[in-house]
């Protein structure tokens, strides 16, 4: 596979990145379909809630969310045809599924990501990293350890939480219980260690967000009303986080 032009890890600087870029990628219908679109919200709240854990600031944790909500779009240029295969993609099919990191740091460039900002990294890194695995044998650079962008493989961790507790057209969804013992296998493999162990702290709270959304309205109005929305599912479902949450009309 070719490698993109952009290195992201590379781009650095203190710049205010365009405000718009999210809400325009997001809601973009040609760049996302509905199921897109739900599954990259629920990912960027696993996300948001899995940076807190870790450490990050709000600030940090909403630009994670904000570049989580926009990990796989890409998958635009991925035909109909292969991505609604029911069945196991050839190796040939495979390899274009592969692009749509490249492809969706390609797009994010065009609608005006820059290399001036820091949080415009963060949404660089985890459009065109967040399937790189911790030994290797990831895509699309195979880079290994912590060469890989901590932002990108804790969306990772959140990415495939979410896909496999989901139906999807070539596999129905798995236990709570299997997919909390697959993450835990894939500590060093796939994932970071220390990511996989924030994902245990709190995996009630994500397991709550995707039971909401079992029920509710994956697509929200507007992407910096996540936070404030998470911290309204907690207290209705009575769960504990061991950091604090904003309430609801906070500032992003």
């Amino acid at each position: 596979m070719v490698e993109s032009k952009i290195k992201p890890e590379q781009i650095s600087g203190t710049a205010v990145t365009n405000a718009n870029i999210v809400t325009d990628l997001y809601f973009n219908d040609a760049l996302m379909d509905d199921e897109t679109r739900a599954h990259s919200t629920r990912v960027g709240w696993y996300a948001y809630l899995l940076a807190k854990q870790v450490g990050y600031s709000d600030f940090g944790s909403r630009q994670i969310m904000k570049g989580a909500m926009l990990h796989d779009i890409g998958k635009y240029k991925v035909p109909d045809h292969i991505e609604n295969k029911p069945a196991k993609l050839t190796a040939e099919e495979y390899e274009i599924v592969k692009k749509h990191c490249e492809d969706g740091l390609d797009v994010a460039l065009q609608h005006g990501l820059t290399n001036s900002s820091e949080t415009d990294t963060v949404y660089a890194n985890i459009i065109l990293r967040h399937h790189e695995k911790f030994d290797g044998t990831g895509y699309p650079g195979g880079l290994v350890g912590h060469e890989i962008p901590r932002e990108a493989n804790l969306v990772s961790i959140a990415d495939i939480f979410d896909a496999l507790l989901s139906k999807r057209c070539y596999k129905e969804p798995w236990s709570e219980t299997r997919v909390i013992d697959y993450i835990n296998e894939r500590a060093g493999k796939s994932f970071y260690p220390e990511l996989v162990d924030a994902f245990n702290k709190i995996r009630h709270a994500l397991i709550a967000v995707k039971r909401h959304f079992d029920i509710h309205s994956t697509t929200i109005q507007h992407p910096a009303d996540c936070p404030s929305q998470l911290a309204a599912i907690m207290v209705e479902q009575n769960i504990y986080t061991p950091f604090t949450l904003p309430h609801m009309g906070a500032a992003a």
